[in-house]
């Protein structure tokens, strides 16, 4: 059986071990087997070293905020000045056959394909993909999409995506059956507020999403869907978007996961 030390010294000091009957200093008391100061008293460097009862508390999760987001059906559209330090999220819609082969803008931000976010449907020559910048620069306009056949370029920024390795989970939905109510591809999220971006590239035209959807339909640019979960607090579990159109009509589909952090 293990033994508690205890306080031998007349004037023991704080932070010393201390046990049933031992006398601490009038401004300490034997709490925990401690020689600690009580609570109020201005020494608390014993109080500071001692053990915490109880789960230590929750650290706030970084939470992410869509800065400015815009979208045109050409190869150029114009976006508000951009902030330091941001990621940018661009969804370009081509032909299907050839995506696109760069992202640039006027700022000089570096921009990759996501990789596996491409879908594609070959029965009406569309697709869609989605580009990312990290750590953006200040102050670009303009972001362009360089390829053979562009028909909409989609941009949003958006601050407290993790620096590295952002992307969490990446999900496509090739030559979806005809619908009124075409779906983005479902993805799922790991963590509490982490970022979901959806695409549905449809054969006719949205009108917006269905009723109670978790998501904010950003943009109907070229008569799609280009949306973003609205809760940045939202818990982890499975998220897929969906849309309304007249006129019954196939569909492609793309979503990304991304996680947020320093």
């Amino acid at each position: 059986m293990a033994m508690v030390a205890a306080c031998y010294s007349p004037q023991p000091s704080p932070g010393a071990p201390c046990g049933p009957g031992d006398t601490c200093p009038e401004d300490l008391t034997c709490s925990n087997g401690l020689c600690l100061a009580e609570p109020g008293t201005a020494d608390s460097s014993a109080a500071d070293s001692a053990p915490v009862d109880g789960p230590l508390p929750d650290v706030a999760p970084v939470r992410w905020a869509l800065i400015a987001t815009a979208g045109e059906t050409n190869p150029v559209t114009d976006i508000d000045p951009t902030s330091a330090g941001n990621t940018i999220l661009v969804g370009v819609e081509t032909e299907a056959a050839t995506g696109a082969t760069a992202v640039t803008d006027d700022a000089g931000n570096a921009y990759t394909l996501i990789a596996n976010s491409r879908a594609v449907n070959p029965g009406r020559d569309f697709g869609v993909e989605i580009w990312l910048a990290q750590d953006s620069a200040a102050g670009a306009t303009k972001v362009t999409a360089t390829g053979p056949v562009i028909h909409a370029v989609v941009v949003w920024e958006v601050a407290g995506i993790a620096s590295e390795a952002p992307i969490v989970e990446v999900e496509t939905r090739d030559a979806q059956a005809a619908s009124n109510t075409p779906p983005g591809a479902p993805v799922t999220t790991t963590e509490t507020g982490q970022f979901v971006l959806s695409i549905a590239i449809v054969a006719n035209f949205v009108s917006g999403l269905t009723a109670d959807s978790d998501f904010a339909n950003d943009h109907t640019t070229f008569g799609n869907g280009w949306a973003h979960l609205r809760d940045n607090d939202a818990p982890p579990g499975m998220y897929m978007a969906q849309w309304n159109q007249q006129t019954t009509g196939t569909s492609c589909a793309s979503s990304v996961v991304l996680r947020t952090g320093p």
